[in-house]
């Protein structure tokens, strides 16, 4: 450690590394005779060793001295094939929609879409983003929404593709977990009306129950929750009748009747503490009409018999005080 304060270790790192700092990584008299051709081989050279930094390196090199050459143009998809090998995502993503929106006729039209679905697909995996968009910031964020947005571009740019149908299940499941279920719903119903023999199909309709199921256990519990759940099954059942999955979602349909019931019989335990037993007893009864298999039954039941026991106690103590 003494040796590193000495002046002639100073001298020899001041004068070994320091003009590298003023050289240019380029002399300007080569750069000038370099062409559009040249930069553009270095690229697709750099593209088949899977060199991915020099190759957008050049890329850089070739769009800042030629920036009208139609080899700029297509060498945007190269580099955002590097950015996406590079685990560099939104980087790719913006070269990727910079290649679409320059090319007139983009010669990788269908890989480049196919490459934002699959950069949509690593968002919606855990794959985050950097922190305010900055490169040299760490990443730490999830992008679930800009997850949803390049679903979005696939299914408007290829709508009846096997790309949109497979971002439509992704979406709904993704909104899901967002727990959008509104939104999650409409997805697979359209998954459902545009790809009705798709081999997603099922999943789909077993998806919409569960965003019913979860969307009265986490927001609130309404009868037309259940009818839609309902409705969703029966259209299952009828496009899919010899489907194992069926039974799963009939379960999902007593799931939602069971939170349905409990929900209600919440209502009437608030009540029946506040020994309001009329109020309470309308909860009740309301539970085993609708829902006479649920957990939430039994305990009315019970209830209701303690009740009527209470009233009777209370007419028998009226009696004896008049006589």
């Amino acid at each position: 450690m003494k040796y590193i304060k000495t002046p002639l270790f100073i001298y020899i790192v001041f004068f070994a590394f320091v003009p590298l700092l003023w050289t240019n990584p380029l002399d300007p008299t080569v750069r000038a005779n370099t062409s559009a051709e040249d930069y553009y081989n270095k690229v697709v050279e750099c593209l088949q060793n899977s060199e991915w930094k020099k190759l957008v390196w050049h890329a850089q090199m070739l769009k800042e001295s030629f920036p009208h050459s139609p080899l700029t143009q297509e060498v945007h998809y190269y580099e955002g094939k590097a950015f996406y090998e590079m685990s560099e995502l939104e980087r790719a993503n913006a070269a990727f929609s910079i290649y679409l929106k320059q090319a007139v006729t983009p010669q990788f039209f269908d890989e480049t879409i196919h490459y934002k679905f699959e950069i949509a697909c690593r968002f919606q995996d855990g794959a985050r983003r950097r922190l305010f968009h900055a490169r040299r910031l760490p990443k730490w964020v999830r992008n679930y929404e800009k997850a949803i947005e390049l679903f979005d571009e696939v299914i408007t740019t290829m709508p009846c593709s096997e790309l949109a149908a497979l971002s439509l299940h992704r979406q709904g499941k993704l909104y899901l977990v967002m727990k959008k279920y509104d939104k999650s719903i409409s997805s697979f119903e359209t998954f459902i009306r545009r790809f009705p023999t798709h081999f997603l199909a099922p999943d789909s309709y077993l998806s919409v129950g569960e965003a019913y199921l979860m969307r009265c256990k986490k927001q609130y519990a309404a009868d037309l929750h259940l009818d839609c759940a309902k409705i969703n099954l029966a259209k299952f059942r009828a496009q899919f009748p010899t489907e194992p999955r069926l039974e799963k979602a009939e379960r999902q349909i007593v799931h939602i009747e069971n939170v349905m019931a409990a929900s209600l019989l919440e209502a009437g335990e608030f009540y029946r503490k506040k020994k309001k037993w009329k109020a309470a007893a309308l909860y009740y009864r309301s539970i085993l009409k609708k829902y006479p298999n649920a957990p939430a039954a039994r305990i009315s039941k019970k209830y209701l018999i303690e009740q009527n026991l209470e009233q009777k106690h209370e007419i028998v103590v009226e009696k004896e005080q008049r006589v």
